[in-house]
């Protein structure tokens, strides 16, 4: 008997797992999502990386697919709670701490990172931090609309999410589609944040016109 492929004598639809997504997420969503969220994004964004990366590690759990030192950091994320880091990263202080870590790990992992850079990554991760907290405190203070020069925060994180990439592409079977458009999560989050940005700006000037 044929099969019903040749009964039809049309192509069987491939199963939807074969049509898998990369872990790599577009620099630029980045920049997009977290500038528009007035930086809430950051928390998205870190939580959906520990998580991965915790589960990436479970999944591979007693392989040696990657180099010893990535492989340590994978090790120590197997155990991680992304969520509690998550609310955790709210709390001034214990959020440097944690983002110090996170950004040394990606330091650790990233094939792609300099050897000067590799061979401090805590400092690298001070760094990352420092320069993040130091746009946010000193542009929202700011006169005017000069303040949501803070946004550019997200500029750091969009470095990191590079190294990340990089990350993935290696240990990633080749032929993963990395998304270029948003989800429809990610649109209505767009919607929402354009609209308060809107807000603010219409806010500033309508306060500017009643003081003349």
């Amino acid at each position: 008997m044929g099969t019903s492929q040749e009964k039809s004598g049309k192509p069987q639809e491939q199963p939807n797992e074969f049509y898998k997504e990369s872990r790599r997420q577009p620099v630029w969503h980045v920049i997009v999502l977290t500038s528009f969220t007035f930086l809430l994004y950051s928390l998205v964004w870190f939580c959906k990386n520990w998580k991965q990366l915790r589960n990436f590690a479970r999944e591979r759990e007693g392989e040696q697919q990657v180099w010893p030192e990535a492989q340590a950091v994978l090790e120590r994320l197997k155990t991680c709670n992304p969520y509690l880091f998550t609310l955790l990263l709210p709390i001034p202080l214990v959020n440097m701490v944690i983002s110090t870590r996170f950004f040394a790990d990606i330091v650790r992992i990233s094939p792609g990172s300099p050897e000067s850079i590799k061979q401090h990554p805590i400092a690298f991760g001070i760094f990352i931090t420092a320069v993040m907290s130091a746009l946010v405190l000193g542009f929202k203070s700011l006169p005017g609309l000069f303040f949501l020069l803070f946004l550019t925060a997200s500029l750091p994180l969009a470095l990191v999410q590079h190294m990340l990439n990089q990350f993935w592409k290696l240990v990633e079977p080749p032929d993963l589609i990395v998304r270029q458009a948003f989800s429809v999560t990610e649109l209505v989050t767009l919607i929402i944040g354009s609209l308060w940005l809107g807000l603010v700006v219409v806010g500033y000037m309508t306060g500017m016109s009643t003081t003349h």
